[in-house]
């Protein structure tokens, strides 16, 4: 939603989420930042502002645009270093030792992003300038689903979900397969569920419960 907002021109969000022509949608989607193919949102009209100004004199004026952040909850025991990257341009570095999420701004219109993530001490114990065992996450961000709605269970969403869980590695495509099912049995296992393959909704709501 946050994308829709900059691509036409709002400062936030809000105002077109919360358009009566949209109400149907808030009742669908209570959390707008996940929409799914299918969804209707509907583009209210820009309303018009006018200003006063002296004549004569230089006059500034701000405008808001929306703004967007990356929230990424990395599970690392030690402490780390990283470096993210957001569509081969914008590029952040820090530290993580995994107690707390790396958060930085993104551009609302932001595709994919890659974080490579390296120990903060080489094998022998001295600084790792040459990111010794650095391994990469790459991130896609606007493109995980819900992972149920009023219709129903969306598969796509459990696959990413459960994939950025790190149970699950087969393709997000919204059709049930082997790989999907282990990763179903593995999570249930490790959260004290009844390990069958189904997706139910006792898996569906562990998932929303875990991932946040």
């Amino acid at each position: 939603m946050t994308s829709l907002a900059s691509k036409h021109g709002f400062s936030s969000y809000k105002t077109i989420y919360d358009a009566g022509d949209n109400a149907d949608l808030v009742a669908k989607r209570p959390v707008p930042a996940r929409l799914v193919p299918g969804d209707v949102v509907t583009i209210p009209d820009k309303p018009t502002k006018e200003e006063s100004a002296p004549a004569g004199k230089s006059t500034k004026f701000t405008v808001k645009r929306p703004k967007a952040r990356a929230i990424i909850d990395l599970r690392v025991e030690g402490d780390f270093s990283y470096e993210l990257t957001i569509d081969g341009a914008t590029s952040y570095q820090g530290k993580t030792d995994g107690k707390k999420p790396i958060e930085h701004p993104i551009p609302p219109q932001a595709g994919q992003g890659e974080l490579w993530v390296w120990p903060e001490k080489s094998s022998d114990g001295s600084a790792n300038d040459a990111r010794e065992g650095r391994f990469l996450i790459p991130i896609l961000f606007g493109r995980l689903q819900p992972i149920d709605d009023p219709g129903g269970t969306v598969m796509g969403g459990v696959q990413g979900v459960l994939a950025n869980l790190g149970h699950y590695a087969g393709p997000i495509n919204g059709i049930s397969n082997t790989d999907l099912e282990i990763a179903a049995v593995a999570f249930k296992l490790q959260h004290g569920l009844d390990p069958t393959t189904d997706i139910d909704a006792a898996l569906t709501g562990k998932l929303k419960s875990v991932h946040g």
